[in-house]
């Protein structure tokens, strides 16, 4: 008699004696019957899990609908009026004055270009072309502000002059009212008519060391854009100006003011255009020659009393040295020159 032992599962074998023959078919049949209970147990396994994994995703699909529903500030909804296909939007009153702010900002600052606080260097002492009243080269803190990415055109001051606000310019402008010239910068205008200009804006003339560091960056460069000239990136006298002092190494195809923004390259650190031609530009400032000897370390506003007003930036009438960044000109307030204009700033609320 041939004895095996039993597994949990065996079927019984019927017949008390079995030949080695029988045994091994009874015990192939086990063996082939075992992958098939494996592989059922493996899918019912499998199944299972998958059946978690759906369950899990659902519920988390679930929330971050929910939580999506429940912060949006715009829900579509149709609304009932008798056009059936008409849809508004219902904002709650936070969402409304939040996404309000921004476009009221954007409006007020069009045009005009962030210029961060922070320490620089104003003036220079011992450069080539440095004037006695140039120096000293001392440290000047900057509050935050903004200015005027371009300065302003005859069109923008057609604006102020149709809107009862600003005075014409000086006759002498046959510029200002060709429809040729409207993006180029306005001239022949005094420094009462700029401020008239800018408080029509909601804004003032930059002071003389707001204007500098606008003008020189952080690292208190030369020009706009570097420490070295180069007569490609900017409208000043060059062949084409036809003065004495032109500098005929140079052609910028314009003979008198260019259209504002015309040299991209030569704007400055901060991304503003024409601060070393163009035209000069009011500032707010009084002049006083040795003002930088008793300046104020921060947010410096100028002598309290003068006779010039201070102008700042080269033209397109002038040579090279007068074109550098911390170059200081002066002019009778009541001036209307050609070469001359101006752009605004205005403060950080």
């Amino acid at each position: 008699t041939v004895h095996f032992k039993r597994r949990r599962g065996d079927t019984t074998i019927t017949g008390p004696y079995l030949s080695k023959t029988q045994v091994n078919s009874e015990l192939e049949k086990k063996r082939k019957k075992r992958p098939w209970m494996l592989t059922a147990i493996v899918s019912v396994f499998l199944l299972a899990i998958i059946s978690l994994s759906q369950t899990w995703k659902f519920g988390k699909s679930t929330e971050e609908t929910a939580a999506v529903t429940n912060s949006s500030t715009e829900i579509p909804t149709e609304s009932l009026t008798n056009n059936a296909l008409s849809t508004e939007i219902v904002q709650s009153p936070l969402a409304t004055a939040t996404a309000s702010k921004p476009a009221e900002m954007e409006d007020v600052y069009k045009g005009m270009v962030l210029i961060p606080d922070g320490l620089f260097i104003m003036g220079e002492n011992n450069f080539e072309f440095s004037a006695y009243d140039e120096g000293p080269a001392h440290e000047v803190f900057i509050s935050p502000f903004y200015i005027d990415k371009y300065e302003v055109t005859n069109t923008q001051y057609l604006e102020c002059v149709d809107a009862g606000h600003c005075q014409e310019p000086d006759p002498l402008n046959k510029l200002y009212p060709d429809p040729l010239y409207s993006s180029h910068p306005v001239t022949f205008v005094s420094w009462d008519m700029a401020v008239a200009y800018c408080s029509w804006k909601e804004s003032r003339l930059p002071t003389e060391a707001e204007w500098e560091k606008a003008a020189r960056g952080p690292f208190s460069y030369n020009f706009p854009w570097g420490d070295s000239f180069d007569g490609n990136v900017l409208n000043f006298c060059a062949k084409e100006c036809g003065r004495e002092w032109a500098y005929q190494d140079y052609f910028d195809k314009y003979p008198l003011t260019a259209p504002v923004g015309s040299f991209p390259a030569g704007q400055s650190y901060y991304g503003v255009f024409d601060m070393a031609g163009n035209v000069s530009e009011w500032v707010s400032d009084w002049y006083d020659d040795e003002y930088y000897t008793s300046s104020v370390l921060e947010n410096p506003l100028g002598p309290e009393l003068g006779y010039y007003r201070v102008l700042r930036g080269g033209a397109w009438y002038h040579p090279v040295e007068k074109l550098y960044s911390f170059k200081r000109d002066y002019l009778n307030p009541n001036t209307m020159v050609n070469y001359l204009g101006f752009r605004c700033a205005k403060g950080v609320p």
